[in-house]
């Protein structure tokens, strides 16, 4: 799918705009950052008409399924960190963000691992 710059002003004002810092990958312009926030927020816009934070549980169960590897690393991560459901479901959300931004279809292990990188730390009461 490919898409122009503007094509996500209405949407942008529903979501939460990301950093171009965040965003910015090495020699990349924050031009180009924020063409690529624009297509990932119209391959959302075209998906499910809304950004992905804002997405229902059955939402995130059609669209941000995980392959056979995608569901260990999940499960795995389940388990050693101590996620709750709300708290994976967020995982996910994010991960399809990740691919989103990378233009895939579907989400890789690769855009799971990242969005867990992402997860806050526990406070250190909870631990």
């Amino acid at each position: 799918m490919t898409t122009s710059c503007s094509t996500a002003s209405i949407f942008t004002a529903r979501c939460c705009p990301a950093s171009a810092q965040d965003l910015k990958r090495p020699g990349e312009s924050t031009a180009t950052v924020a063409c690529r926030v624009a297509a990932a927020r119209a391959f959302q816009e075209a998906r499910h008409s809304l950004c992905n934070a804002l997405m229902s549980d059955e939402q995130v169960s059609r669209f941000c399924a995980l392959d056979s590897a995608g569901r260990s690393l999940l499960a795995a991560a389940t388990e050693k960190l101590g996620l709750s459901p709300s708290t994976a479901s967020r995982i996910l959300r994010v991960a399809r963000s990740v691919a989103d931004l990378e233009g895939a279809e579907a989400i890789r292990t690769v855009h799971l691992a990242e969005a867990l990188q992402f997860r806050p730390l526990r406070h250190p009461r909870h631990v």
